[in-house]
């Protein structure tokens, strides 16, 4: 019986994958990012992110979306927002879309990000490198949607929310902190 179940579920990929289509393109947008945890003064700071996108159309109502992305992130005083925390990642997140309708889709999926540099300024000094007090991978899950047209363009609301920790501890101190990002992206897939 068991043997029968995975021969069907093999034979359905394969002959979803024989018709599924393969769309490459590329995303910009905006990032809305904070660092949750227990930094009191932490408030959400403006940033970018870019990348390449690439999307499998598995049938009507569903396709995978792998990304490559860069993302700025991180906070800045919520007082003061010369205070800032700009950590730079390399993300990976790869998103399961549920199409709605033909142009409406709903987005969820994982995301594992690597930290490639971080930079802190308190104001008027010059930016201290803080690379060695985070740690390197960070990962996270995704939620939003999207709103595709036929000519290729799209535009993207997502949320993501990472689970691990992105201070290391130093000295006995053990602080806790996670990424948060809103990003508004417009994209275009070539067809």
């Amino acid at each position: 019986m068991l043997r029968k179940l995975i021969f069907s579920i093999l034979i359905l990929c394969v002959s979803n994958y024989a018709t599924a289509q393969i769309f490459y393109g590329f995303k910009i947008g905006a990032n809305i990012s904070n660092i949750s945890g227990d930094n009191p003064y932490s408030g959400m700071k403006p940033a970018m992110h870019a990348g390449a996108i690439v999307e499998i159309t598995i049938s009507d109502l569903f396709s995978v979306q792998p990304e490559l992305l860069y993302s700025m992130q991180g906070s800045q005083h919520k007082d003061d927002a010369s205070l800032k925390n700009n950590n730079h990642y390399i993300t990976l997140p790869v998103m399961v879309k549920y199409f709605i309708n033909e142009t409406i889709s709903i987005d969820a999926g994982p995301q594992i990000g690597y930290l490639l540099f971080a930079k802190q300024s308190n104001g008027w000094e010059e930016w201290i490198d803080t690379k060695d007090q985070l740690n390197a991978l960070d990962y996270g899950f995704n939620l939003g949607a999207s709103y595709e047209m036929d000519n290729g363009m799209s535009f993207n609301l997502r949320y993501n929310y990472n689970f691990a920790n992105i201070y290391k501890t130093i000295e006995g101190i053990d602080l806790k902190g996670n990424n948060t990002t809103i990003q508004l992206s417009l994209g275009y897939k070539f067809y």
